[in-house]
């Protein structure tokens, strides 16, 4: 974090009643004018709940299945899905959404894991054609199959701008690396799940040798913290780069200058991780015994690497830190994270910019714990709240924001760890008071060497709203932009109103305002001849943010919330031109606000009908949809029949039910061509032949040569005014 804070001159050395010259990137100065309006006290109710309206759909009886479509799709803000009765064709398809991804694109999402595809096509959708192809050829080339989830994971979460100047080959190093290291490490093992060549939701992760409860043990974490906390190449701030030619997993491990100790050979012996307990270790003239918990031996060596306070450049780098042997809390934060991970332990960055001070935190057993190597190879304090120095835990300081750093930018607070905390809600409205997805909310308070600067920034959900917790007892100054206006406060909330426990509500209208849909409910007589039947879920929906704090660049992250929702409504096509043209428009359906639903509808009216998935009114939420439409005629389907012939049975299908290849023997008392065609449940013909031998091989592939899912299928023989039809069941290859 780093660049020379110039408030003081020197450092200060800290104790628990203390203060320190940490943090070494400059905040950026806010005004605490404008405004001047405070934030009230209350509680505020949500304005919405998501709607869900799944009824049971009318029974198929007397209708027919003639097709059906299923999809899933990432609909960004703005943007539209229409599924189209096409009604010349009696046929459906989709329209309006454009495709994001290139062919490589596609490829590269195939190859991954089940639970990361979305979050991989939504990236490569933000990040254009170019930096697609080059992250996707990079994925679908690596060296070993084994790291397809790691490489999806990186380019799937790491900020757009890291994407822009980041080698390539850094990301598959940092992988190999951690493997390779993996091997050499006792209290560790890196396990895989599931195969990446077959698919699914294969996945890895790290379990550990740990004490629990005063017994060892094994101890595996969740992957999602094996991910974000091992693996992710970007400790805080700094460009993800080689430095002396080198990435921080190899040069940390296996490089030393001389005279100071090597991660490599202090690790080769250690058997335990930890025991999950508060402990404090001192660092100045101590050993490395192999009986040592390895949390102890990578900050132990943390502390021997830097033994001296900061001064000259301040490095932000991992490896430029270690080489130069000096550093206050920045620096020793930035090295800690790096040789945690480097040793494939869990670890994260904390910040506390305005009262100048930063550390680390540890995951153990469901939580994430304080962690911090004082600096001048002072102690190791490990679980102790008191690290932040607040006065709750003996120190000198009000803590106001506290926050760990995700690596790809999302600021979490976490000042409930540290300090009392109050509670803020910003609710955020357009001009016409519909609520504003993803403005950007930035909340400042006092330096602690005078000024005002920011703490972090926060991002609004579909309700226009952002809570988090702060500090007690100091004051607060509010920000919110947003591309329908910029909102300036000034002070909100008063120090000395900021009690512990006190929840304060603060709503702004900006001057912009929102698309919305101009929708006029419709309804005429049913006409027997079609229905539609649509049923949809949201499971989750992604919103935007940035932080505040990165010498690269503002980084933008994805943040997840589940679940998501949509706007819905079907509509005839006069409708639909009405709704292109920016009017009011009529529909048979509508639903606002909904995560799922399920209608049938039949048609009163002739002609095209659109059934449109609308994520216009959002101004920063990607929705993620899964829709199934299924088109019915009045009368038409397919059924198995009895054979025309007086002879039995025309044919019979062996294995049925098969995969690989399906044998299809006719009779030989038929003894003329017959057109044999297979036909999927909705009658969509297949493939088809014209058949003068006694047997045909059915490969599973259509018109096209292209693979069919298993499934059932129809076969279908007729000739000489009669026909033949059976169902198949065909498993695939």
């Amino acid at each position: 974090m780093r660049q020379v804070v110039v408030l003081i001159i020197g450092f200060l050395i800290v104790s628990l009643s203390g203060q320190e010259q940490g943090i070494t990137n400059q905040p950026s100065e806010v005004s605490p004018t404008a405004g001047r309006r405070k934030a009230v006290l209350f509680r505020p109710q949500p304005l919405f709940p998501y709607q869900s309206k799944v009824l049971p759909l009318p029974s198929d009886t007397g209708w027919g299945l003639i097709d059906s479509i299923t999809l899933h799709r990432i609909i960004p803000a703005g943007e539209r899905l229409a599924v189209v009765f096409d009604s010349a064709n009696e046929s459906l398809k989709d329209t309006l959404l454009l495709d994001y991804l290139t062919d490589l694109g596609k490829e590269a999402v195939a190859v991954a894991p089940d639970w990361l595809k979305d979050d991989l096509a939504d990236k490569f959708r933000r990040i254009g054609q170019v930096l697609q192809n080059k992250f996707a050829d990079l994925i679908l080339n690596c060296p070993d199959k084994r790291y397809y989830d790691e490489l999806c994971f990186q380019v799937a979460h790491l900020s757009p701008i890291v994407l822009t100047s980041v080698s390539p080959q850094i990301l598959i190093d940092n992988v190999q690396y951690a493997y390779q290291i993996d091997r050499e490490l006792q209290y560790v093992d890196i396990v895989d799940y599931g195969d990446p060549l077959q698919g699914g939701d294969y996945y890895s992760t790290t379990r550990y040798r740990a004490i629990v409860q005063g017994e060892t043990t094994e101890v595996e974490i969740p992957k999602e913290i094996y991910y974000w906390w091992v693996i992710m190449p970007k400790v805080s701030d700094e460009p993800v780069e080689y430095v002396y030619e080198r990435f921080w997993r190899d040069y940390l491990f296996y490089y030393a200058d001389e005279g100071y100790p090597l991660l490599k050979e202090k690790l080769a012996n250690i058997k335990i991780l930890w025991n999950g307990e508060k402990c404090w270790w001192q660092n100045q003239g101590m050993g490395y015994e192999d009986t040592l918990p390895a949390v102890c031996v990578v900050s132990r060596w943390v502390a021997h690497t830097l033994p001296y306070p900061a001064q000259g450049n301040r490095p932000i780098q991992p490896n430029q830190i270690a080489h130069e042997h000096n550093g206050n809390c920045g620096e020793v934060q930035d090295l800690l994270c790096a040789a945690a991970r480097t040793a494939l332990i869990p670890a994260g960055c904390v910040l506390d910019i305005n009262e100048d001070h930063v550390w680390n935190e540890i995951y153990w057993q469901d939580s994430m714990f304080p962690w911090q190597v004082d600096l001048g190879c002072g102690p190791t304090n490990i679980k102790n709240p008191g690290i932040a120095y607040d006065q709750k835990y003996g120190g000198g300081k009000q803590v106001s924001g506290v926050w760990e750093w995700r690596n790809d930018g999302y600021q979490r607070s976490v000042v409930g760890t540290y300090s009392d905390v109050c509670t803020l809600t910003v609710e955020v409205r357009d001009s016409t008071l519909r609520p504003v997805d993803g403005a950007i909310i930035k909340i400042s308070s006092e330096f602690w060497y005078g000024g005002i600067y920011e703490c972090f920034y926060g991002v609004t959900d579909r309700s226009g709203r952002y809570t988090t917790p702060l500090g007690d007892w100091q004051n607060y100054y509010l920000v919110v932009v947003s591309p329908l206006g910029v909102h300036s406060a000034g002070r909100i909330i008063d120090s000395a109103e900021c009690v512990p426990g006190t929840h304060f509500f603060y709503a702004c209208t900006l001057s912009g305002r929102l698309d919305s849909l101009r929708i006029v409910p419709d309804s005429g007589t049913p006409i027997n001849h079609y229905r539609l039947d649509v049923t949809y879920t949201v499971n989750r929906e992604s919103y935007y943010g940035i932080d505040c704090y990165n010498s690269g660049g503002a980084q933008y992250y994805a943040l997840i919330k589940t679940p998501g929702a949509i706007d819905f409504f079907l509509t005839s096509q006069a409708g639909f031109n009405d709704y292109l043209a920016g009017k009011e428009f009529r529909a048979f359906k509508s639903d606002e606000n909904t995560f799922q639903a399920s209608h049938s509808h039949i048609l009163t009216g002739q002609g095209n009908h659109y059934l449109v998935f609308s994520n216009e009114e959002q101004d920063n939420l990607t929705a993620f949809l899964d829709v199934t439409v299924k088109l019915y005629k009045w009368g038409i389907g397919i059924a198995e029949t009895k054979p025309s012939l007086s002879k039995g049975n025309w044919f019979n299908i062996t294995p049925n039910p098969g995969r690989k290849a399906l044998r299809i023997r006719l009779l030989p008392e038929i003894g003329y061509k017959v057109k044999l065609r297979i036909m999927d449940v909705t009658g969509k013909v297949v493939w088809s032949s014209t058949v003068a031998g006694s047997e045909i091989i059915w490969e599973g592939r259509d018109a096209a040569g292209r693979l069919v899912p298993p499934n059932v299928y129809f076969v279908e023989v007729s000739g000489k005014g009669g026909r033949s039809c059976q169902s198949i069941i065909w498993l695939g290859l």
